[in-house]
């Protein structure tokens, strides 16, 4: 995707430092063991440009000592590593892009550290970058360790005793997820990409969650938005707002509406809107919360194609289709 003037241009991360200062007795040394991790660092990388890590892993940017994978995805590879620097040896997790996705990495990079930049304290509930490198092409980002396992994967697995409990940590974690977005939108930011999926706990306490995964951000500002208003690609499309379908100019709520949809998922234990495409969800959409208001979208690009979906709302129908698929009254005021 294009860039504006929040991501600056890319560049590429140093592998290392060193001194420009050597003797000729270090000089052939340090060659021999460049030429030795190069031939190493090139065995990592499948032709496909994925890292793939094969024992003895280097250290990374002489640094990070592999542990182990702890997520794949289709632009990178995330694993678990040691910080060698670190006086504790710290745990960290280091996101490998893959080697056509540097740019998205560099973009992804330049967002967090604006955001981290702006949040000293560390209270705004998006994850923390602690630094970049990169090697043979792979553009890495070093993160702040958390659990592996999406929130919605630990709701399907937990065994709450009650309702009332399990309301507790929902609301819980509403709460950080409305901190999140609350920061997001002071900084005009919008993520973009809001699912269960990127919504993970910090390890060791699993009432406290961080949002990730930054690499579909968008900065608030008209020269950057516009740039999606030819396709509307953006969100995935089960968390994916009505305005974005309908192809509406678009600004930080569609972040609420996928916050919506997680905060129902992880009550009723399954996505609120199922389909495979864009009309089957709205078709989802429309059953239960009704027909989409003609007044907020009939100047959307997709309109024409979607018009079947437009109509008057009825929240009495919406209450109780809301009760029907699980929720408690309480749940629908």
């Amino acid at each position: 995707r294009g860039t504006g003037s929040y991501y600056r241009g890319y560049i590429k991360p140093p592998e290392r430092f060193i001194s420009t200062h050597l003797s000729g007795g270090l000089r052939v040394l340090y060659q021999k063991l460049e030429e030795k991790n190069k031939a190493l660092l090139a065995s990592q990388t499948g032709k496909d440009g994925k890292f793939k890590p094969c024992y003895p892993v280097p250290l990374l940017a002489g640094r990070y000592k592999f542990i182990q994978v702890i997520g794949e995805g289709e632009s990178s590879l995330l694993i678990s590593a040691e910080d060698t620097y670190h006086f504790e040896k710290k745990q960290v997790a280091i996101k490998i892009l893959n080697l056509d996705y540097s740019r998205l990495g560099a973009q992804e990079a330049d967002c967090i550290q604006q955001l981290n930049k702006a949040d000293p304290l560390h209270v705004s509930r998006t994850v923390q970058l602690f630094n970049v490198f990169s090697f043979e092409g792979h553009y890495c980002l070093v993160f702040e360790l958390l659990r592996p396992r999406p929130v919605h994967q630990y709701f399907q697995k937990c065994q709450f005793d009650n309702e009332d409990d399990k309301l507790k940590v929902i609301r819980k974690i509403t709460f950080q997820l409305l901190q999140a977005l609350g920061f997001l939108r002071r900084q005009n930011v919008i993520h973009a990409d809001l699912k269960p999926e990127n919504i993970l706990f910090e390890e060791g306490d699993e009432t406290k969650i961080k949002v990730v995964d930054f690499g579909n951000a968008i900065h608030w500002v008209h020269r950057e938005v516009s740039l999606y208003y030819d396709e509307f690609e953006l969100q995935t499309l089960l968390y994916r707002a009505p305005e974005v379908m309908f192809g509406v100019p678009f600004g930080p709520e569609i972040d609420i509406w996928s916050l919506g949809c997680i905060v129902a998922e992880l009550y009723i234990g399954k996505p609120l809107f199922l389909g495979g495409n864009r009309t089957k969800v709205l078709q989802e959409v429309t059953s239960i919360l009704g027909p989409i208001p003609w007044s907020q979208f009939h100047t959307g690009k997709c309109f024409e194609d979607l018009s079947q979906f437009i109509g008057h709302h009825n929240s009495a129908k919406f209450k109780f289709k809301m009760i029907q698929i699980g929720q408690s009254p309480e749940m629908c005021d």
